[in-house]
């Protein structure tokens, strides 16, 4: 046996097997629209609906939308508090470093190892007036981008 169908069983085969029908075609066509509404006030017509179901509807709704504005302002700010935070300590950290490598440069130089001492301190003061410079640069173009 190797498997393979002989001529009869295949006949067979598509009598037990029957395709499905095809699909039926349907003519004409079809339209689709897709409104789409962001923000906390409701579409115009909705707004009206909501008046006209409840007359004080209007001015909460209004309401609403004011408080969630300002909610939304307070967070802006306290996210944007928050990265200033975060930069000013690193700033701190990396100058904190910086005044580490200074003093390992005088010890050094002091030890018998003057021109250990020089190079590193000269790089240790190259990398964070650069670093610092960077930082100081990114904070004074804000948002608008540099200063012009």
């Amino acid at each position: 046996m190797s498997g393979e169908l002989e001529p009869d069983d295949a006949h067979e085969a598509d009598e037990v097997i029957d395709p499905a029908p095809p699909p039926d075609r349907v003519g004409g066509s079809s339209r689709f629209e897709l409104s789409v509404h962001q923000g906390p006030l409701p579409p115009p017509e909705a707004y009206a609906a909501y008046i006209d179901a409840y007359p004080d509807a209007g001015r909460e709704i209004i309401e609403f939308a004011k408080t969630a504005q300002q909610h939304r302002h307070r967070m802006g700010e306290r996210r944007l508090d928050a990265v200033v935070l975060v930069i000013k300590g690193g700033l701190a950290a990396l100058n904190l470093a910086v005044a580490g490598v200074l003093v390992l440069a005088i010890v050094l130089a002091v030890s018998g190892e003057p021109a250990w001492g020089v190079t590193i301190g000269l790089g240790d003061v190259l990398i964070a007036a650069l670093l610092n410079a960077r930082a100081l640069w990114d904070r004074r173009k804000g948002p608008e981008g540099p200063p012009s």
